[in-house]
């Protein structure tokens, strides 16, 4: 009987850290993700930045 409830335990106890981890890649994809999205946003400022720069000196 001992036997049977320490397996149940550590099959809970992997069922459980398996959620964690599950959680933990959720939240790190979506920091990345995140963090993809602001890049890219920058990336294309400093683009238009460049070109409008580009345009204003091709004016004068």
């Amino acid at each position: 009987m001992r036997y049977k409830l320490t397996e149940q335990a550590i099959n809970n106890g992997k069922a459980n850290l398996k959620i964690l981890q599950l959680k933990y890649n959720e939240e790190v994809g979506h920091i990345k993700t995140k963090a993809n999205i602001c890049h890219a946003r920058k990336w294309a400022n400093i683009q238009s930045k460049k070109k409008q720069s580009g345009i204003t000196l091709m004016s004068k």
